[in-house]
């Protein structure tokens, strides 16, 4: 019924009721004004940001460290950052639930960082791979030590302790444009000594365009991010500069390596989108699907687990050691 008549049909039946001589009835109450509804307020801002093209992960002890470049991989703006989550909790939650910042941020005028990508541990430092030096940092609070330039280098990608208080360091050599990656001419193996001075030890066409490094005897095995004939390749390079082809896979990208407690190797691969698990030999034993952009992954050895950046989607995935047997 329409509210004018149902206002109308009170009215009659109050009039009839008092010329029955009973009293009038009272108005009906009128209704409490409505309570103000206020709008939601707006979340607060994530002090944290989101990981705007994470590019490498690093297990140090109970902990990983991120590595995020915010930006352009090839630009000296100095809005990367590093965060850290405790591994406990990654390994029970996902990374993401566990982020904490780690004070290690460009947006802080008291640090500079551009594109930090590869990194390793070594004593009180954390050494980070950015653009054309690598860069240190105090693992406890975060303050920025001295720099050590790697003369004429482009694109530092990747590095790995020695196991003597040094690094091996890649400098892929690249830049982006629209066509894609192209070659600078810079592209090498270096190598940082416990002092902090930088050699290079090895260049040329055999290197392609290196940018995962692992250790393997006294020299390292570097994943080439090009490809040759459609195919990944995998070259090993000794203490003393010579470079042999390791291994093939099926797809190029090639990011980060690591060493599984069984002796296999695992690769990432931008072009495959997964990752490959390689013999000792170098023999291809598994291709795992991954997803786009599966960056510099790192073992962890008491999780059983991998861990992958995605570089495209902004975040850190994992693969179970169980799930690494499909085969290749």
């Amino acid at each position: 019924m329409p509210v004018r008549l149902l206002s109308a049909a009170l009215i009659g039946l109050s009039l009839l009721t008092a010329c029955d001589g009973a009293p009038p009835a009272a108005p009906p109450a009128a209704e409490p004004p409505a309570a103000e509804v206020k709008p939601p307020e707006a979340p607060a801002a994530d002090p944290l940001r989101p990981l705007d093209k994470p590019e490498s992960v690093l297990i140090d002890g109970d902990r990983m460290w991120i590595s995020v470049i915010g930006g352009s991989p090839m630009e000296q703006n100095d809005d990367g950052r590093i965060m850290t989550a405790e591994l406990a909790c990654a390994r029970a939650q996902g990374v993401a639930a566990c982020l904490k910042a780690t004070g290690i941020d460009g947006a802080k005028d008291e640090v500079k960082l551009d594109g930090p990508k590869g990194m390793a541990r070594i004593g009180d430092w954390l050494y980070v791979a950015d653009i054309d030096k690598v860069r240190r940092f105090n693992a406890a609070d975060g303050k920025q030590g001295d720099d050590i330039a790697l003369a004429g280098a482009t694109f530092v990608n990747d590095l790995v302790a020695d196991g003597a208080g040094g690094l091996w360091v890649s400098d892929s050599g690249l830049k982006f444009t629209d066509a894609g990656a192209e070659p600078t001419g810079s592209a090498a193996i270096w190598r940082i000594d416990a002092a902090g001075v930088a050699t290079k030890i090895a260049s040329g066409p055999g290197l392609g365009l290196p940018n995962g490094v692992t250790t393997q005897g006294e020299g390292v095995l570097v994943g080439r991010f090009d490809d040759e004939g459609g195919e990944g390749r995998i070259v090993s390079v000794s203490a003393t500069g010579e470079i042999k082809p390791w291994a093939s896979v099926p797809k190029g990208g090639l990011d980060g390596l690591g060493w599984l407690p069984s002796g296999e190797l695992v690769v990432s691969s931008w072009g495959a989108e997964s990752v490959f698990v390689l013999g000792a030999d170098g023999a291809l034993k598994a291709t795992v699907p991954a997803h786009k952009g599966p960056a510099d992954l790192a073992v962890d050895a008491e999780g059983q687990l991998i861990w992958i950046p995605a570089f495209m989607d902004g975040g850190v995935t994992n693969l179970p050691f169980a799930k690494l047997t499909t085969p290749g």
